[in-house]
């Protein structure tokens, strides 16, 4: 995780790349539903952590399965860094609270 820092050398706010979301996941694995339209994606994290996410084309026509796994990527990676955030402010949180002693 990179973290962008002011001159004084304070924290602004860390950086939560692609590159480093990317970095924490072990395998990416895709399936396809061409009768659903449906592309889904299932990587499972370092951690060994499983996120599933999915996409569906509701043209018919138009269903393109290498556009979905695109999307459904980008779905996982959104779901991946919501939880990253929610470590990171936990993390803040509980050190407010050992500095003021609460």
């Amino acid at each position: 995780m990179n973290s962008e820092t002011l001159s004084e050398g304070t924290l602004v706010y860390p950086r939560l790349t692609t590159e480093y979301l990317k970095s924490l996941i072990a395998t990416i694995e895709f399936n396809h539903v061409p009768s659903a339209r449906t592309t889904v994606c299932t990587v499972m994290l370092k951690i060994d952590y499983a996120i599933t996410e999915s996409v569906v084309c509701p043209n018919p026509d138009l269903y393109d399965p290498v556009a979905g796994e695109k999307h459904a990527l980008i779905k996982v990676l959104a779901a991946i860094r919501e939880r990253e955030y929610y470590v990171l402010r936990r993390h803040l949180h509980e050190e407010k609270l050992s500095k003021t002693g609460d």
